[in-house]
């Protein structure tokens, strides 16, 4: 028989790993709720999410109870989840959908600013061209074509921030 505080220790270890299972869940919830994949590609995450949920399950139990099956593991893992889904769930799901959108638009921002590098001297080599075929006051000048000063307004399939 083992000492109290190793069995309250293994309890608070399942305890973890309910709530490591319901915060893994959330992230995996919050990239479906983006990804929005069909019925095949959802079957293959959910095969996915328990490829990767039950390794790491299982090795917290083995260090936190050396795999013993008693009975305050499943009440500690079911403990484990319902705390972390009525207290810590809302949070998690907000900050990661938080997190998401920022990275998008980060991402978003990056491709803008590198499609922009990329088009300026395009634009500016188009323009030399055009000037130099038709002129300064050809039929084509930059007076009527518009200045340079708006080449950035329209960089193309990005979306405007």
């Amino acid at each position: 028989m083992h000492s109290l505080s190793t069995q309250v220790s293994a309890f608070l270890t399942v305890i973890a790993a309910g709530v490591f299972l319901g915060g893994l869940f959330d992230v995996y919830r919050v990239f479906r709720g983006f990804a929005r994949p069909g019925a095949l590609l959802t079957a293959l995450f959910d095969a996915f999410f328990w490829l990767i949920a039950t390794p790491c399950i299982l090795w917290i139990l083995l260090t936190g109870n050396w795999g013993e099956l008693r009975f305050y593991v499943p009440v500690g893992f079911l403990l484990g989840l319902f705390l972390y889904f009525v207290v810590i769930s809302p949070f998690m799901v907000h900050g990661l959908i938080s997190l998401a959108v920022l990275s998008g638009s980060g991402i978003c921002l990056i491709l803008r600013a590198i499609f922009a590098l990329v088009s300026l001297p395009v634009y500016l080599v188009a323009g030399a061209v055009v000037f130099l075929q038709d002129g300064p006051l050809g039929r084509r000048s930059w007076r009527r074509r518009g200045s340079l000063s708006g080449w950035w307004r329209n960089l193309g399939p990005f979306p405007r921030m």
